[in-house]
């Protein structure tokens, strides 16, 4: 919540991804690399230069989750309620204040799904919509799996990763 308050724009991120073999772990480890590199790609949009950017007052953040289709809210098609077994993930995504990207995030997404998502890729769609009032539910909405002890610490993904985290740096 400081973030937002700092200026920092919420959105809801959907992560929707095609078939994926393997056992649950490895599934979900694949899929938490794929939240990765869409970040990598955001990143790459919001910052000029991110490797000479102030990490903590420049990056975007998301923090996001596995989650698995809920028949009560069935807003997925038949083919990605059936596909990894409905599961996805949310994130809630904070855009810095300032950003080179010349439209919202949700519309960028919309304008460039084919970069993040598509037959041939591991996601199958990415969806973004702005937090205008709920900020807590949303996150309480995000992180129920793990309220709820479905997953663990361990299958959190919360980025940026701090430079300590981040292969090829070394730990002094």
């Amino acid at each position: 919540m400081t973030a937002i308050n700092a200026g920092y724009e919420p959105y809801l991120l959907t992560f929707m991804f095609n078939e994926m073999q393997g056992t649950e772990r490895r599934t979900t480890a694949r899929m938490a690399n794929v939240v990765e590199e869409v970040f990598s790609k955001l990143l790459t949009r919001i910052v000029r230069d991110p490797r000479k950017a102030d990490i903590y007052t420049e990056y975007p953040r998301l923090i996001a989750s596995p989650d698995w289709l809920v028949h009560s809210h069935l807003k997925m098609t038949v083919e990605e309620s059936v596909v990894n077994g409905g599961k996805h993930w949310h994130g809630i995504f904070l855009m810095p204040p300032r950003s080179r990207m010349w439209t919202s995030l949700d519309k960028h997404i919309v304008e460039k799904q084919g970069k993040f998502a598509g037959k041939t890729k591991p996601l199958m769609r990415l969806h973004a919509v702005p937090i205008e009032k709920t900020e807590r539910k949303a996150i309480g909405y995000v992180l129920k799996q793990f309220d709820r002890r479905r997953v663990g610490q361990d299958a959190l993904t919360i980025l940026p990763k701090v430079h300590s985290e981040m292969p090829g740096v070394s730990r002094a």
